[in-house]
């Protein structure tokens, strides 16, 4: 408080938005509490979906979310030492996992609803994905689910039953909205928390951001849930800024991403071929597969890339990569074209 003038509660929870007195109850740990405000933040973000499937509920299943979850896996795994693991959910945290815990020495095993894994990808770079995957010996099962979890194994929508001393589960994330329904606050087409691009919700004295809310999509202007850090971080600044009587406007994402995978790095920007198409845009695409740098200049790996634009106009709808080196710097150039609208 004596740096930043801020007084953080701790094992404080919201119970209750008062909009006509302009108060949040709270509970803490010596009772209820009644806080009063002026303008009001909400910032609750996401929680991890977990499916109605039998035996979720066993010790040895996990979700990752929070770092007392990982603090929770790593107990687990230093105590019981895992052979086995299968994953539910192909994308960023249940990927990343593969990797962590194939590096522990676990046999890893990731099952995927969806044909491909990494779903906020087009299929052919999931696909690349997938066979980087395999290549490290993560096993990946797509088409199906996990439609039971047992002591030692689960089995899948398909009947195949998989060993598993260990799982984890990464399907989705849900945004927290209990309290802001509660209150009354109105809630967008995709599930997200309605603010304006100064992040203030339906009642003009609640700003909210991150996970929780719905932005616009700078390329096609729809409202969209983009459950990513970056823009979280950026929201929470804006939405602090104006609380404070402060005028600054959030323009939109892109759902720019990156993550790496072993060896290999996948990023991207924009809209996908799938999306653009899906948004009544008329796709164009191409494709560069080269190396990362001159040929001539030793050491270069294969990279690729994708670039999805508009027919018509010639403009920049989104752009994948996928490679050992330099898929990250050309999705950084192309997420600079993208806010300038550039073609």
């Amino acid at each position: 408080f004596g740096r930043y003038r801020v007084q953080v509660r701790v094992n404080t929870e919201a119970l209750e938005i008062r909009r006509d007195t302009k108060s949040v109850l709270v509970r803490t740990p010596k009772g209820e509490e009644v806080l009063p405000y002026d303008k009001l933040i909400l910032a609750q973000g996401g929680s991890p979906v977990i499916p109605s499937i039998p035996g979720v509920d066993r010790e040895h299943v996990f979700t990752l979310w929070t770092i007392p979850h990982m603090d929770r896996i790593h107990t687990f795994i230093e105590e019981k030492k895992p052979a086995t693991a299968v994953i539910g959910g192909g994308g960023f945290i249940g990927l990343e996992m593969a990797e962590a815990l194939k590096a522990r020495g676990i046999a890893v095993t990731v099952v995927e609803l969806l044909p491909r894994v990494m779903a906020t990808m087009d299929e052919e770079f999931g696909a690349m994905i997938g066979a980087g995957l395999e290549a490290h010996g993560v096993h990946i099962r797509t088409n199906t689910g996990i439609a039971a979890i047992n002591d030692r194994d689960v089995v899948l929508g398909d009947g195949t039953v998989v060993s598993a001393d260990m799982v984890l589960l990464s399907v989705g994330v849900r945004p927290n909205l209990s309290l802001a329904r509660s209150a009354g606050l109105a809630v967008g087409a995709s599930g997200g928390l309605t603010v304006d691009d100064t992040l203030r919700t339906s009642d003009a004295d609640i700003f909210a951001a991150g996970d929780m809310v719905e932005v616009v999509h700078r390329v096609h202007g729809k409202m969209v849930r983009i459950p990513l850090a970056g823009p979280a971080n950026r929201q929470g600044r804006i939405a602090a800024t104006n609380a404070l009587g402060g005028r600054m406007t959030y323009r939109g994402a892109l759902g720019t991403s990156v993550v790496k995978l072993f060896s290999a790095t996948a990023a991207s920007t924009g809209l996908t071929e799938k999306a653009a198409r899906d948004a009544g845009l008329d796709v164009g695409v191409a494709y560069v597969f080269k190396d990362n740098h001159v040929t001539y200049y030793p050491g270069g790996t294969p990279l690729a890339l994708k670039i999805v634009y508009e027919l018509s106009t010639g403009r920049l709808l989104g752009g994948q990569a996928y490679g050992e080196s330099g898929a990250e710097k050309r999705i950084d150039v192309l997420a600079t074209a993208l806010q300038g609208k550039l073609t």
